[in-house]
C-alpha cells in the first residue's frame, strides 16, 4: 500500500482540502479519518464490506472517547451514539456520520460548498437524499485520542451549533425526506 503525504503551504481550510482531494481520488470507495482517531485493526476492512451491497453509500463507525474532558462530554457522546443508531433505523442510514472515521461511496459524492461547517453531516445527509442507503455499525469502534479541554468543547459546541444553523437551510428540502427502504 501507498502512502502519499502532501503539504500544504497555506491553510485553505478543510472542506477545500476535502474537495480536492476526493475530486482526485482513483477508488470507488473513501475513508475520511481524523488524525487523532485509532481505528481497530479490522475496521477498513469491516466498513468496506458493505459496500459489496450497491445500494449502500455510506458506512458510519461508532465512537468514543478513550478520556474524555468531563463527564458531560462523555455523556454527550454516549447520546450521540444512540442517535445515530436510530436515525439509521428510521431514516436508511444515519443522518450524518462521527467524523472521526467514515466511508462513502466517491460515485455518491458532490463537492461541498466551500463554507460548509458540520461536512461529516453534509456529506453523508446528501449521499442518503441520493437515494443511496447508509450503515451505522456500533461494533466497529473509532476512538478518540484527544482528550479536550473545557475551551475547546465550548468552541466545538459553537461551531457545531452553526453548523447545525447552516444544516437547517441546506437540508431543508429534508422535511419531506422519505428513505427507499
Amino acid at each position: 500500500t501507498d502512502i502519499d503525504i502532501i503539504v500544504y503551504g497555506k491553510n485553505r481550510g478543510k472542506v477545500a482540502v476535502i474537495n480536492e482531494l476526493i475530486e482526485g481520488a482513483e477508488t470507488e470507495i473513501v475513508a475520511l479519518s481524523d488524525a487523532s482517531a485509532m481505528l481497530e485493526r479490522d475496521a477498513l476492512e469491516r466498513s468496506v464490506a458493505y459496500f459489496a451491497d450497491t445500494t449502500v453509500g455510506v458506512v458510519c463507525p461508532t465512537y468514543q472517547l478513550m478520556q474524555p474532558g468531563s463527564e458531560g462530554e462523555a455523556a454527550y457522546w454516549r447520546y450521540q451514539a444512540k442517535v445515530k443508531a436510530n436515525e439509521a433505523i428510521v431514516a436508511g442510514g444515519p443522518l450524518g456520520a462521527h467524523g472521526a472515521f467514515y466511508l462513502f461511496r466517491r460515485s455518491a459524492w458532490r463537492p461541498l460548498p466551500a463554507d460548509t461547517i458540520n461536512d461529516d453531516f453534509i456529506l453523508p445527509s446528501r449521499i442518503l437524499e441520493a437515494g443511496l442507503c447508509g450503515i451505522y455499525d456500533p461494533t466497529i469502534v473509532t476512538r478518540e485520542l484527544e482528550r479536550t479541554d473545557r475551551r475547546q468543547e465550548f468552541r466545538r459546541r459553537i461551531r457545531i451549533g452553526a453548523g447545525n444553523m447552516q444544516q437547517a437551510v441546506r437540508l431543508a428540502s429534508w422535511a419531506w425526506y422519505s428513505h427507499p427502504g
